[in-house]
């Protein structure tokens, strides 16, 4: 399984734009990733899911609201129904949700995977900076290399995997300290410093805190005080590159022209929504070949990613955003089964203000890997009476192990 979960991760992104990996084209990748996909039928066919179970009402609301997302951009938009075929290709991709929850991969198998993955990325990612030959870029991309148009490291797709074992190294640090946890932590905020995505490396800070808050061993406020050394002495050998982060950050979001900022003013105001419909229903995914408004808005640098689930309500409506805060919700910040959930939870919530989960594959890959992880500790557990003398509990679904 553990093989399994890397070859879908390195299919979703794209593989990192490695050449030669990178010269095929994302419609390719998205039809690998696909067969791959139902090629797990073939590898794992004795596994029993219901499609229509409670945890899987998020995925369904997603699914509705863009399937629903056609109609407006039909009507308002002329796009046709044929274009946003089209147009929504992409969106099959939502099927990695139910394939990773009729998998049900172990906790060891996510964390081994995801681990493997943290250090190829982190291995890359200084490659880039040494050698961007080997990678393949797109035009735009090489602009911004080029001009340093955007400053900090490049990002390689995938960026946000490293959240994963270390959310599952906060859990265990939250029930006992090992050495092998801690350095765990230490190794995947590395990677997440290394990248400068200031983002996912603040929503991380904050789910350290959670994690000591809900943690209840003996000795927690002596790894509390160990880990907040670690970190300053990190912090201050590496304060030149803090200070350039806040000052980029401060700078960003007192610019009227940054494009997140226009992003954002843009698609909360009346003239994103033609229509009372579309405040319900969305505008739908619309094609820059179909339409000249999505031209005009990629050509000022607006784009819908670009402010997260904002974004994403104005493509898709409000069905997808119920379905996105209540998995938060329900199975994140509400789950008394585990940390995990909960600092997963927090995570999604923070950086989901600018990172468009659903904008692409890479994103949607993280976002498949919590919505198990936060739904596969949320069961119930029942007593079931082995003798007159002994019990044990056991999960209600023994199989979803």
């Amino acid at each position: 399984m553990t093989i399994y979960l890397l070859g879908l991760m390195i299919l979703m992104v794209e593989g990192w734009g490695l050449k030669p990996l990178g010269y095929l084209s994302p419609d390719v990748y998205l039809v690998l990733t696909l067969g791959y996909l139902l090629f797990s039928y073939v590898l794992f066919p004795e596994r029993k899911f219901t499609y229509f179970s409670k945890r899987m009402i998020p995925f369904w609301l997603v699914i509705i609201g863009i399937v629903l997302s056609v109609i407006p951009a039909w009507i308002f938009h002329n796009q046709s129904i044929l274009q946003s075929i089209i147009s929504y290709r992409a969106q099959f991709l939502w099927l990695v949700v139910p394939i990773m929850l009729r998998l049900r991969p172990t906790l060891r198998e996510i964390n081994r995977s995801c681990l493997i993955f943290t250090v190829a990325l982190l291995i890359l990612t200084i490659l880039h900076s040494l050698m961007p030959s080997l990678f393949v870029h797109s035009q735009e991309e090489m602009e911004k290399i080029m001009t340093q148009e955007e400053a900090g490291t490049y990002l390689l797709r995938g960026f946000s995997i490293p959240v994963i074992p270390l959310a599952i190294a906060l859990q265990k640090l939250g029930q006992r300290f090992e050495m092998r946890d801690l350095l765990i932590v230490a190794f995947c905020f590395f990677c997440l410093f290394v990248q400068e995505n200031r983002t996912s490396l603040f929503a991380s800070i904050f789910m350290v805190g959670i994690m000591f808050v809900y943690s209840k061993y003996k000795y927690k406020y002596v790894v509390m005080v160990a880990m907040g050394v670690l970190a300053g002495i990190f912090v201050w050998s590496t304060i030149t590159t803090w200070m350039a982060l806040i000052e980029e950050t401060v700078i960003q979001v007192g610019d009227a022209d940054y494009n997140r900022n226009k992003a954002l003013v843009y698609y909360l105001s009346p003239l994103a929504n033609p229509s009372w419909a579309t405040y319900i229903f969305g505008n739908g995914f619309l094609s820059a070949h179909s339409s000249q408004l999505m031209a005009t808005m990629m050509a000022e640098g607006v784009f819908n990613s670009d402010v997260g689930y904002v974004g994403f309500w104005n493509q898709y409506g409000l069905l997808p955003i119920v379905g996105f805060f209540l998995l938060i919700i329900c199975w994140g910040f509400c789950n008394k089964q585990a940390i995990m959930p909960k600092l997963l939870a927090l995570f999604l919530t923070i950086t989901s203000i600018t990172i468009g989960y659903y904008g692409q594959t890479s994103h949607l890959l993280f976002f498949a890997l919590a919505y198990y992880l936060m739904t596969r500790q949320s069961r119930r557990t029942i007593t079931i009476v082995m003798a007159p003398s002994t019990a044990t509990e056991q999960p209600c679904n023994s199989s979803a192990q």
